[in-house]
């Protein structure tokens, strides 16, 4: 994904000239400069990003004079520069110029290209999700509604060219009676097949609920029934990859629904058991995942517990205490390999190796201070299923990019011994001027989409009247609820 564009900067003495080249590393331009006569007749020349690894000019008409022996030694850090500068003896000179790029696999940069307005104070993002065929995305907000743009056509041509970000606007949204707790796409979802395009909401006192996604009109409910004839409310949902089964989390049990039966019939399997047992998961389950081949499904939960368990029966397969605080999030590799994790108030992003769940892998780093389901994804490069990058939000409004290549050990290193190890991020920008909630990559556009916002409380002040109480300000406040469209660059 990230290898799709690139951009990079010449600087030349008094001028900036900005390029960008979508699906080539060959870009012809027209460079029109002024050369200063300064000491030396040396042309400070600066590559001010650090993944341009090699240049060329040429064409150039008029006397030329190479002047790669004049560049000071700190212009030239990390590149290696074929012919570093071509220049003509006259005081001006437009030249025609190819500019060759390597390019350079620790290095990335970004874009702003899109955002939505800023909504209302306290109406903050709790998520986003691109729809599987990357035509539309979904957010989910503190009013208990979602909310579905398109993506803009000149992102899906890679024919964009403006200098702003577009202003994105809402196409339609649906609203939730009460706190949504979790939403997610029909995963054959296609915008050419209007009956596939169809989403899920759970929420508070409700049942869950698929929405059709053309129009918001309510598809159809799920119920689950307790024993003394109660609806429960999920806390987290999900679907099977072939779309055919519907998994939702409750407090300590699990419930299958099938697609195509709508109503309160379901298959029902407790995470507890009848005898006191440590090995339980006794909590809400507060996320649930299947596996890519739909072998089986992983339930993450606010006893700090992760769980395996066969969509067969519901016999759980594996139990491991993941986190330092409740799990909120969950999502399996591509070829099902890894399970990647994340938990309220706890910074860390554990990779777990399927075939030893004692001890995580890789352990990422982010600043996560707060009780709000922070989300990462993971980024692939098309030609294999092994994951190449993770992103992920944080609570200081800073998105990190962590490159997984070299960190992941081979399949066929003793995973029993490997030692977890502290990745460091490759790559991080502060994003958003509050928490970044939501993110997630494009199925298959460098694009990344990201969401902020979280619950801000009132500020103490003091009063000159001693009789008074303590008064409450929201001032000072720094608020951003807003979404961004971001292109990523490698």
């Amino acid at each position: 994904m990230l290898e799709y564009s690139h951009v990079f900067q010449l600087s030349f003495t008094l001028v900036n000239v900005w390029y960008i080249n979508t699906m080539s590393n060959d870009i012809e331009c027209t460079m029109e400069f002024l050369l200063q006569n300064v000491a030396n007749n040396e042309m400070q020349v600066a590559f001010e990003t650090d993944y341009v690894s090699s240049a060329v000019i040429n064409e150039i008409p008029g006397p030329i004079e190479t002047a790669a022996n004049k560049i000071p030694s700190s212009v030239i850090t990390e590149f290696s520069i074929e012919k570093a500068l071509q220049f003509a003896s006259t005081p001006t000179a437009k030249v025609m110029a190819t500019i060759h790029l390597e390019k350079n696999p620790e290095s990335f940069t970004h874009k702003l290209v899109a955002q939505s307005k800023n909504y209302n104070k306290g109406n903050f993002m709790k998520g986003c999700k691109w729809s599987p065929d990357g035509l539309c995305f979904l957010t989910n907000s503190n009013d208990n509604s979602l909310r579905l743009f398109n993506t803009p056509s000149e992102l899906l041509n890679n024919n964009y060219k403006n200098e702003q970000p577009y202003e994105l606007k809402e196409c339609f949204s649906v609203k939730e009676p009460e706190t949504v707790y979790d939403f997610c796409w029909w995963p054959l979802m296609n915008s050419q097949s209007p009956e596939t395009c169809c989403f899920l909401t759970t929420s508070r006192d409700q049942p869950v609920h698929l929405w059709d996604a053309f129009n918001g009109s309510l598809r159809a409910s799920y119920r689950s029934i307790n024993n003394v004839d109660e609806l429960q409310a999920a806390h987290s949902v999900c679907f099977s990859p072939d779309g055919q089964q519907l998994l939702c989390g409750y407090r300590k049990q699990v419930c299958l629904f099938y697609t195509d039966r709508p109503g309160a019939k379901f298959e029902r399997w407790k995470t507890v058991k009848a005898k006191p047992c440590k090995s339980v998961q006794n909590n809400i389950i507060s996320c649930v995942e299947f596996g890519p081949d739909g072998s089986m499904f992983a339930c993450g939960c606010y006893d700090r517990t992760i769980g395996i368990y066969s969509p067969n029966n519901g016999k759980r397969l594996e139990l491991v205490t993941a986190h330092s605080s409740g799990v909120t999030c969950l999502k399996f590799s591509a070829d099902g390999n890894r399970l990647y994790s994340g938990a309220r108030k706890d910074g860390s992003i554990k990779c777990w190796d399927m075939r030893w769940l004692n001890t995580p892998l890789l352990q990422f780093n982010r600043q996560v201070t707060t009780n709000q389901r922070i989300h990462f994804d993971l980024v692939y490069n098309g030609e294999i299923l092994k994951e190449t990058e993770l992103i992920a939000g944080s609570t200081d409004g800073n998105i990190v990019l962590w490159n997984l290549k070299e960190a992941i050990p081979e399949a066929e290193t003793d995973v029993a011994n490997c030692q977890v190890l502290d990745t460091q991020p490759v790559y991080a920008f502060k994003g958003h001027n509050d928490c970044v909630n939501g993110c997630s990559v494009h199925p298959y556009l460098p694009i990344l989409l990201t969401s902020s916002g979280q619950r801000h409380f009132a500020n103490p002040v003091d009063s000159d009247d001693e009789d008074t109480e303590t008064l409450l300000s929201q001032n000072n406040i720094n608020e951003e609820n807003m979404i961004k469209l971001w292109y990523i660059y490698h």
